[in-house]
């Protein structure tokens, strides 16, 4: 996974990309209960795996937000690798 910079205004626009996928399913739950459909067969393995990698990497994110910005000279990365490239928490020899 490739780290990229985010600025407010990029995390805003991929949040408006969520919004309109919530509207979205929301619209169709809507047009169901006014066709008075009672179900829907749909696909949707994938779809409930995707999400939950995205309340995952969430998480992950707004502990990179949360967390103290990185200084000048600072070599951690923002994937958790040390000066010893080691990922934290992880013993010598694993």
């Amino acid at each position: 996974m490739t780290l990229e910079l985010y600025t407010p205004e990029r995390l805003e626009r991929l949040a408006m990309r969520f919004f309109d996928l919530a509207a979205e399913v929301r619209e169709m739950a809507k047009t169901a209960r006014q066709k008075d459909i009672e179900s829907v067969a749909i696909h949707d393995k994938k779809v409930l795996l995707w999400i939950d990698s995205l309340e995952h990497w969430a998480k992950k994110s707004r502990a990179a937000v949360d967390a103290p910005p990185l200084r000048a000279g600072d070599r951690r990365s923002l994937s958790g690798e040390h000066e010893t490239g080691r990922t934290a928490g992880t013993e010598v020899g694993s």
